[in-house]
């Protein structure tokens, strides 16, 4: 309370303060305390991810089923669970929406926003080779994690930014182009039509984070109803396709729940929506 006061009364004070602060050897020693612990629980969450990819994946770091089966993959994802992607389960109440873009859809570009290691990202650039594909993250861990992906995977047509702008929409989306969107909540400010006239003609695929800005999903209905189609599906807890190992052996049911679990909050809404 006595910080709050200070910090809203008297800002250029709590900064001096707080500056100070951060210099101390206690909170210098805080910090390392908390960095060694973020390693030894990073490392103790990749050891357990290896031995179960050893167990039930043959020990083999690629997409074993779903619309990016057979893509190369890395060790390591970027905010997001790794054994989903390796199963090739990964949001699975999306996957005839990802088929069917692949299949049927004919996009020149493709703009991932939030594209962390690039699992979206490599595997439509895989899929469509003849379309460029954009990936956008703000984390540099995930743009380097990115690039690598397009390396292992020999993708070309994959090009890896930073920040996607209004800007940015503006320059490379149009009506032969597709929004792929998870950007934790900042859809909300990213997806506005009225500051970047480019989202009313082309499509959009949506992960909407309702748990972190409520409202947020049918607030996107809202602006974008009159000029697309919208689909929307909700996330449910269990994966219902069948999986099978790198080798075609299927997995058993509790094999595919254990690596399925994406550990995301409930009940969350994907939109799809498409210009008319």
């Amino acid at each position: 309370m006595i910080l709050a006061r200070l910090r809203s009364r008297f800002p250029r004070a709590y900064a001096l303060l707080r500056d100070a602060y951060v210099r101390t050897p206690r909170h210098q020693e805080a910090l390392r305390q908390q960095l060694e612990e973020r390693n030894r629980r990073g490392a103790q969450r990749r050891a357990e991810e290896k031995a179960l990819v050893d167990e039930h994946l043959l020990g083999r770091y690629v997409v074993a089923n779903g619309p990016f089966a057979g893509m190369a993959y890395i060790a390591d994802a970027s905010g997001s669970a790794l054994l989903p992607k390796l199963l090739g389960s990964y949001e699975e109440p999306i996957h005839p929406w990802i088929e069917e873009l692949i299949t049927h859809r004919s996009y020149d570009v493709i703009i991932n926003v939030g594209c962390a290691e690039g699992y979206y990202a490599v595997g439509l650039a895989r899929a469509l080779p003849g379309c460029q594909v954009i990936a956008y993250d703000i984390d540099a861990e995930a743009r380097e994690r990115t690039t690598a992906l397009a390396h292992r995977n020999g993708v070309p047509n994959v090009r890896v930014l930073a920040e996607c702008t209004f800007a940015e929409l503006d320059a490379h989306a149009g009506p032969r182009s597709l929004v792929l969107c998870d950007v934790e909540g900042y859809e909300r400010e990213l997806l506005d039509p009225s500051r970047s006239a480019a989202l009313r003609r082309c499509d959009l695929v949506v992960e909407c984070h309702d748990f972190l800005v409520p409202g947020v999903a049918d607030l996107l209905i809202e602006r974008f109803w009159e000029t697309h189609v919208i689909h929307a599906v909700v996330d449910y807890p269990f994966r219902v396709r069948r999986y099978v190992a790198p080798d075609g052996t299927a997995l058993a049911s509790e094999v595919v729940a254990r690596l399925a679990d994406e550990q995301r909050p409930p009940r969350m809404r994907f939109l799809r929506m498409t210009a008319r």
